[in-house]
């Protein structure tokens, strides 16, 4: 057997060209603080001005009031004094919250009323700005039909609720926002809208496949055409939803399959998931910092194309943020043998989240502080690509930067302050 990764989208040490106020939502999950060291990760972790959202994962529900999940660290009472601008969320629901409990409390008018009382009061004794309805999925897995438009009834009553509480308190309304496709109506009611653009394809799949395809591949044939992040945001742009609502969400880990046979393609045969990442101790799920650690021994690519991602963004205008999941699968400890020492989300969210000057994206200066950019292909490097297939290529002038071809195009990156392009590994290492 063979074992094979298909990571996500994320950012190794090539930065995304700056273009005008985008926003970045970071997850931050309880059961991190579970895992074996050095992958523990708690609220002190995290960088408070790392991400302009954190999103707190995930509460739950008894009795028709929200609580707390078993060991849950409400991380936004630890972290709002360090960054007074820090919008902090609470995600409800999951996966694994099944659908019971929704079931019951959308059912009967008066239990949804206790619902909503209880998460304002939940909200506001803990220092949240708002709530994630990660519901899944209503009026499906086993709960009747009838309940998509009891939660569309009550996604109507909680937002009700929440401006009557705002002129009451003189506060700020309370932030309403979902991880599910509802109704039109409400659709439009709700602060903004988790597109949940991961899991295309993963270990319940017979073949190997991209769990973030940004579009459909060679191979995306049948029903495959529609597993990938262009057509679920043009299905919903198409159905009359605001693309300003529209977020999309990336994933800091990878999907990992055994492969039956020695072919290494995408949609190669799988004989089922692959071993599992030593710190998520979860079957065919590994955390980007390990990830990188097998990237360094030659084992995986090390860029990834995410200036591909933010011109999609641009182009079609969906949006003002983008979504991480989750800030824990990070290498906040720049412990990652292909890290500096700085989240590789950093430059991720000061080049794009904080990022400043031509919508057009131009390429950045390079700033001060370790920050890397792309010259975007401008000037006279152009065409250094043509010609070349897909991939990193050294700056034979410039040992502080690389370019990488994606279909003919090229792009200019230089590095983080300090290092140099290492061909060995074509990445960017210490001298």
């Amino acid at each position: 057997f063979m074992l094979s990764f298909f990571p996500s989208n994320i950012l190794t040490f090539f930065l995304i060209p700056r273009f005008s106020a985008y926003e970045l939502v970071c997850y931050f999950t309880n059961w991190a603080q579970y895992r074996a060291e050095p992958g523990k990760f708690f609220p002190r972790d995290v960088d408070p001005c790392l991400c302009t959202h954190l999103m707190c994962t995930f509460a739950t529900m008894n009795d028709n009031k929200i609580l707390p999940a078993n060991g849950m660290i409400l991380a936004s009472c630890i972290l709002s004094s360090d960054n007074g601008d820090l919008v902090n969320l609470l995600a409800i629901g999951d996966w694994n919250f099944g659908t019971q409990k929704f079931t019951t409390m959308v059912s009967m008018a008066t239990n949804c009323k206790i619902f909503i009382c209880s998460v304002i009061d939940f909200l506001s004794q803990h220092g949240f700005d708002g709530i994630d309805l990660d519901i899944e999925h209503p009026g499906s897995q086993g709960s009747p039909p009838e309940e998509k438009q009891q939660f569309t009834i009550s996604i109507k009553e909680m937002l009700e609720a929440f401006e009557e509480e705002a002129k009451e308190t003189a506060y700020a309304r309370l932030l309403l926002t979902a991880a599910y496709q509802l109704e039109k109506g409400p659709l439009m009611l709700l602060d903004f809208i988790n597109m949940m653009t991961y899991d295309f394809h993963g270990v319940w799949d017979t073949c190997t496949g991209h769990n973030t395809h940004l579009h459909v591949g060679s191979k995306g044939q049948g029903d495959m055409r529609y597993f990938n992040c262009e057509y679920a945001r043009k299905y919903w742009r198409d159905s009359g939803v605001p693309v300003e609502k529209l977020i999309m969400r990336f994933h800091s880990y990878g999907r990992t399959f055994w492969l039956s046979t020695s072919d290494t393609s995408v949609c190669a045969p799988v004989s089922g998931a692959g071993s599992s990442g030593p710190y998520t101790r979860m079957t065919g799920f590994w955390a980007y910092y390990k990830i990188t650690d097998l990237a360094k021994s030659g084992s995986h690519p090390t860029c990834f194309s995410l200036p591909n991602i933010v011109d999609f963004l641009k182009e079609n205008k969906f949006g003002r943020a983008m979504k991480v999941w989750a800030i824990g699968l990070d290498d906040f400890s720049g412990s990652s043998a292909m890290r500096a020492n700085t989240h590789s989300f950093a430059g991720f969210c000061t080049n794009v989240g904080r990022g400043s000057g031509s919508d057009g994206g131009g390429g950045g200066d390079g700033g001060s502080g370790g920050e890397g950019g792309s010259d975007g292909g401008s000037g006279g490097d152009g065409d250094f690509c043509t010609g070349k297939a897909d991939g990193i290529y050294s700056d034979p002038e410039d040992t502080t930067k690389f370019y990488q071809s994606v279909a003919v195009s090229t792009f200019h990156f230089h590095g983080v302050q300090g290092l140099v392009f290492d061909q060995t590994c074509k990445c960017c290492n210490w001298p």
